[in-house]
This record gives C-alpha cells, structure tokens and sequence, in this order.
C-alpha cells in the first residue's frame, strides 16, 4: 500500500484484523446479559476469569476519560486479537486482567453508556481467548469450556441470563 493510500486510510486491512478467536469446537454461548447490568458484569468477571489474563477492549466511540484509563493501564505484553470492527478504525487496547481494573470500569458504567466504555470485549491468557463479546451487551457472549461449567452456571444465576453449550465438534479449529 502507498503511502498516500496510508495516510487516507479509514479501516482496518484483513491483516490488521486477524489474530486469537474463540475455538468454536469447545464453548459455551450466553444470552441476556444486558446493558443496565454492565456496572455488575465487569465485577462478575472477577470471579470468573482466571487472575493472569489480559482484558482487551476495542471500541469506535470510547469516552475521553475511558480512553485516557485503558492508555494509561496498558499491558506491554499483548497477543493479537481477531478484531470485530474494520470501519471505523477502532481503538483497540489491552490491560491486565485484575480487580483493579475491572471495578474502575465497573465505575464507569454509572457515568458513560456502553459504546462509551466498549463495543467489543475479549479476554485472554497466553494464546487462548477465554471471553470473547462482539457488540456486549446486544449480541451472545462466548465463554470458553476452559473455564468449568459451574462457573459459568454461577455466572449466569447473578443475571438471570441462560447458557448453552454452542460448541461444534464439525468445525476446524482456527489456526
């Protein structure tokens, strides 16, 4: 690509995009987590994910304040991730997973709407996404069978929400 085709460019290439995505071999699907439950989502989390992940956040309307914490709270230690938005050119960051974090976006849910926290939401641990959430709060969220199924079931009870398994043996896994 040109460097005047560089400078103009709004998306992202197909190479930009790619990167870990959920193994659609082995995962559970979950429906009904929705946006007035954000601020107890982000904290529910802390009980479900393993402590040494990484929480990525990709996002094309990211509040001023928000963007200014994931800068600041950036992991030097990323993996890439399948992005789900090529248009516009998202913001995409990576942090530590931990309590600290998650309860200071918890707290953000009380000021800003979600599109101004995340439109998109993963988490992962070296190369395996364990979390991944394209448009959270509106569409399924993807859990990985990493993590057991009581967990997940305990979860699910805090929202009133259901899970499934959505797993398919069929499917090759992403290389």
């Amino acid at each position: 690509m040109g460097f005047i085709s560089r400078l103009f460019r709004k998306g992202l290439t197909e190479e930009e995009m790619a990167g870990i995505t959920m193994d659609k071999r082995a995962y559970w699907e979950v429906l009904g987590i929705k946006a007035k439950q954000a601020g107890e989502f982000f904290l529910a989390l802390i009980e479900l994910m393993p402590a040494d992940s990484t929480f990525c956040v990709e996002g094309t309307s990211l509040a001023r304040k928000v963007k200014s914490f994931f800068k600041k709270s950036r992991t030097p230690h990323t993996t890439r991730v399948w992005l789900g938005t090529s248009y516009p050119r998202p913001d995409v960051f990576h942090i530590a997973f931990n309590e600290q974090n998650m309860r200071q976006i918890a707290d953000f849910t009380g000021i800003f709407s979600v599109p101004e926290i995340c439109d998109h939401i993963y988490i992962y641990r070296d190369d395996n996404m364990l979390l991944e959430w394209t448009d959270a709060f509106s569409k399924s969220l993807y859990i990985s069978k990493i993590i057991p199924e009581k967990y997940v079931k305990v979860f699910c009870e805090k929202f009133g929400c259901i899970y499934r398994d959505a797993s398919s043996p069929y499917r090759p896994a992403d290389d």
